[in-house]
Protein backbone atom coordinates (compact mmCIF):
# COMPACT_ATOMS: atom_id res chain seq x y z
CA UNK A 1 0.00 0.00 0.00
CA UNK A 2 1.13 3.54 -0.69
CA UNK A 3 -0.04 4.74 2.70
CA UNK A 4 -0.87 2.68 5.75
CA UNK A 5 -2.53 4.11 8.83
CA UNK A 6 -2.86 2.68 12.31
CA UNK A 7 -4.23 3.94 15.59
CA UNK A 8 -1.45 4.48 18.08
CA UNK A 9 -1.35 4.14 21.85
CA UNK A 10 2.41 3.75 22.18
CA UNK A 11 4.94 6.16 23.70
CA UNK A 12 5.53 9.47 21.95
CA UNK A 13 7.55 11.44 24.48
CA UNK A 14 11.02 9.89 24.53
CA UNK A 15 14.08 9.75 22.31
CA UNK A 16 13.16 6.25 21.08
CA UNK A 17 9.52 7.12 20.48
CA UNK A 18 9.42 5.32 17.12
CA UNK A 19 11.24 2.16 18.18
CA UNK A 20 8.06 0.18 18.77
CA UNK A 21 6.91 0.96 15.21
CA UNK A 22 10.05 -0.25 13.45
CA UNK A 23 10.33 -3.45 11.48
CA UNK A 24 13.22 -5.85 11.93
CA UNK A 25 16.57 -4.25 11.00
CA UNK A 26 14.85 -0.92 10.18
CA UNK A 27 16.87 2.14 11.22
CA UNK A 28 15.73 5.68 12.07
CA UNK A 29 17.87 8.19 10.16
CA UNK A 30 16.13 11.35 11.34
CA UNK A 31 13.28 12.29 13.63
CA UNK A 32 11.74 15.61 14.61
CA UNK A 33 8.59 17.64 14.67
CA UNK A 34 7.12 21.10 14.09
CA UNK A 35 9.10 23.92 15.64
CA UNK A 36 7.07 24.69 18.73
CA UNK A 37 7.93 28.38 18.91
CA UNK A 38 7.09 28.86 15.23
CA UNK A 39 3.58 27.50 15.73
CA UNK A 40 2.87 30.34 18.13
CA UNK A 41 4.63 33.01 16.08
CA UNK A 42 1.28 34.50 15.11
CA UNK A 43 0.43 35.46 18.68
CA UNK A 44 1.29 39.12 18.06
CA UNK A 45 -1.23 39.60 15.28
CA UNK A 46 -3.96 38.10 17.46
CA UNK A 47 -4.05 41.54 19.10
CA UNK A 48 -5.28 43.03 15.81
CA UNK A 49 -8.93 41.95 16.33
CA UNK A 50 -8.95 43.59 19.76
CA UNK A 51 -7.42 46.82 18.45
CA UNK A 52 -9.78 46.87 15.44
CA UNK A 53 -12.83 46.35 17.64
CA UNK A 54 -11.80 49.13 20.02
CA UNK A 55 -11.19 51.52 17.10
CA UNK A 56 -14.62 50.71 15.64
CA UNK A 57 -16.40 51.27 18.97
CA UNK A 58 -14.61 54.57 19.54
CA UNK A 59 -15.45 55.84 16.05
CA UNK A 60 -19.11 54.81 16.29
CA UNK A 61 -19.38 56.41 19.74
CA UNK A 62 -17.70 59.60 18.49
CA UNK A 63 -20.10 59.90 15.56
CA UNK A 64 -23.06 59.09 17.81
CA UNK A 65 -22.19 61.86 20.27
CA UNK A 66 -21.76 64.36 17.42
CA UNK A 67 -25.17 63.39 16.03
CA UNK A 68 -26.82 63.79 19.43
CA UNK A 69 -25.33 67.26 19.79
CA UNK A 70 -26.09 68.56 16.31
CA UNK A 71 -29.03 66.40 15.25
CA UNK A 72 -27.43 65.63 11.87
CA UNK A 73 -24.47 63.89 10.32
CA UNK A 74 -21.60 66.04 9.10
CA UNK A 75 -19.62 65.16 5.97
CA UNK A 76 -16.68 63.84 7.96
CA UNK A 77 -19.00 61.64 10.02
CA UNK A 78 -19.66 59.50 6.94
CA UNK A 79 -15.91 59.04 6.59
CA UNK A 80 -15.67 57.95 10.23
CA UNK A 81 -18.51 55.46 9.74
CA UNK A 82 -16.86 53.97 6.64
CA UNK A 83 -13.57 53.62 8.51
CA UNK A 84 -15.37 51.97 11.43
CA UNK A 85 -17.12 49.47 9.13
CA UNK A 86 -13.86 48.63 7.37
CA UNK A 87 -12.21 48.18 10.76
CA UNK A 88 -14.97 45.76 11.80
CA UNK A 89 -14.55 43.73 8.61
CA UNK A 90 -10.77 43.56 9.09
CA UNK A 91 -11.34 42.62 12.74
CA UNK A 92 -13.63 39.74 11.77
CA UNK A 93 -11.31 38.38 9.06
CA UNK A 94 -8.25 38.64 11.30
CA UNK A 95 -10.11 36.90 14.12
CA UNK A 96 -11.04 34.03 11.79
CA UNK A 97 -7.44 33.66 10.62
CA UNK A 98 -6.08 33.79 14.17
CA UNK A 99 -8.53 31.10 15.28
CA UNK A 100 -7.52 28.90 12.36
CA UNK A 101 -3.84 29.38 13.25
CA UNK A 102 -4.59 28.61 16.89
CA UNK A 103 -6.34 25.37 15.93
CA UNK A 104 -3.52 24.47 13.54
CA UNK A 105 -0.94 25.04 16.27
CA UNK A 106 -2.91 22.89 18.69
CA UNK A 107 -3.23 20.10 16.14
CA UNK A 108 0.44 20.14 15.17
CA UNK A 109 1.77 20.44 18.72
CA UNK A 110 1.56 16.67 19.15
CA UNK A 111 2.95 15.75 15.72
CA UNK A 112 6.26 13.96 15.28
CA UNK A 113 8.01 12.66 12.18
CA UNK A 114 10.61 10.02 11.45
CA UNK A 115 12.66 9.05 8.42
CA UNK A 116 13.91 5.48 8.27
CA UNK A 117 15.92 3.60 5.68
CA UNK A 118 12.65 2.15 4.35
CA UNK A 119 9.88 4.69 4.80
CA UNK A 120 8.49 7.85 6.34
CA UNK A 121 6.53 7.81 9.59
CA UNK A 122 4.09 10.56 10.54
CA UNK A 123 2.80 10.51 14.10
CA UNK A 124 -0.38 12.61 14.27
CA UNK A 125 -1.02 13.72 17.83
CA UNK A 126 -4.20 15.76 17.40
CA UNK A 127 -7.75 14.75 18.31
CA UNK A 128 -7.27 11.35 16.66
CA UNK A 129 -3.87 9.88 17.44
CA UNK A 130 -2.57 7.79 14.56
CA UNK A 131 0.57 6.78 12.73
CA UNK A 132 0.89 7.09 8.96
CA UNK A 133 3.52 5.16 7.00
CA UNK A 134 4.73 5.96 3.48
CA UNK A 135 7.26 3.70 1.75
CA UNK A 136 10.06 5.45 -0.14
CA UNK A 137 9.16 3.78 -3.44
CA UNK A 138 5.57 5.06 -3.26
CA UNK A 139 6.65 8.71 -3.41
CA UNK A 140 6.47 10.29 -6.89
CA UNK A 141 8.01 13.68 -6.01
CA UNK A 142 9.22 15.73 -3.06
CA UNK A 143 8.63 19.47 -2.66
CA UNK A 144 10.21 21.88 -0.19
CA UNK A 145 8.40 25.09 0.73
CA UNK A 146 10.58 27.26 2.98
CA UNK A 147 9.15 30.05 5.12
CA UNK A 148 10.41 33.43 3.95
CA UNK A 149 13.19 34.77 6.17
CA UNK A 150 13.11 31.75 8.49
CA UNK A 151 15.02 28.48 8.66
CA UNK A 152 11.69 26.65 8.87
CA UNK A 153 9.71 24.95 6.14
CA UNK A 154 7.42 22.18 4.92
CA UNK A 155 8.51 19.11 2.97
CA UNK A 156 5.66 17.56 0.96
CA UNK A 157 5.77 13.96 -0.24
CA UNK A 158 3.52 13.68 -3.27
CA UNK A 159 1.88 10.49 -4.48
CA UNK A 160 -0.63 9.79 -7.25
CA UNK A 161 -3.89 11.51 -6.36
CA UNK A 162 -2.54 13.65 -3.51
CA UNK A 163 -2.35 17.44 -3.32
CA UNK A 164 -0.37 19.92 -1.24
CA UNK A 165 -2.14 21.73 1.61
CA UNK A 166 0.02 24.43 3.23
CA UNK A 167 -2.70 25.86 5.49
CA UNK A 168 -5.89 24.37 6.91
CA UNK A 169 -7.57 27.80 6.86
CA UNK A 170 -10.69 27.71 4.64
CA UNK A 171 -9.90 24.08 3.79
CA UNK A 172 -12.70 21.55 4.40
CA UNK A 173 -12.24 18.88 7.09
CA UNK A 174 -10.33 15.79 5.99
CA UNK A 175 -13.50 13.69 5.87
CA UNK A 176 -15.21 16.12 3.47
CA UNK A 177 -12.34 16.61 1.01
CA UNK A 178 -12.54 15.30 -2.55
CA UNK A 179 -8.81 14.68 -2.51
CA UNK A 180 -6.06 13.17 -0.37
CA UNK A 181 -3.58 15.46 1.31
CA UNK A 182 0.08 14.88 0.56
CA UNK A 183 1.86 13.76 3.75
CA UNK A 184 4.36 16.37 4.92
CA UNK A 185 6.98 17.23 7.49
CA UNK A 186 5.47 20.59 8.48
CA UNK A 187 7.18 23.57 10.12
CA UNK A 188 10.44 21.72 10.69
CA UNK A 189 13.78 23.42 11.34
CA UNK A 190 16.65 23.15 8.86
CA UNK A 191 14.34 21.83 6.12
CA UNK A 192 17.03 21.83 3.43
CA UNK A 193 19.27 19.59 5.52
CA UNK A 194 16.37 17.25 6.28
CA UNK A 195 15.47 17.15 2.57
CA UNK A 196 19.03 16.11 1.71
CA UNK A 197 18.84 13.24 4.22
CA UNK A 198 15.45 12.18 2.82
CA UNK A 199 16.68 12.19 -0.78
CA UNK A 200 19.80 10.21 0.13
CA UNK A 201 17.78 7.62 2.07
CA UNK A 202 15.26 7.31 -0.75
CA UNK A 203 17.99 6.92 -3.35
CA UNK A 204 19.72 4.18 -1.38
CA UNK A 205 16.42 2.41 -0.76
CA UNK A 206 15.54 2.39 -4.48
CA UNK A 207 18.97 0.98 -5.32
CA UNK A 208 18.30 -1.95 -2.99
CA UNK A 209 14.92 -2.71 -4.56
Amino acid sequence: MAISVRQNTGPVDNIGQFDFLLEEDERVLWQGGPKKGFLLAGSAYRLVPVIGFVVSVVLFAFVGFRFLESGKFAGEDIVYIVIAVISLVVTFLTFMVSQAEKNRSKEQSGDNYALTDRRLIFHKGGKTIQDIFVDHDKITSIELIKKRGKNVGNIFFHQPGTVKIESTFLSPPAGMRMFRESPAFKNIENPEEVLAVVQRARSEFLKRK
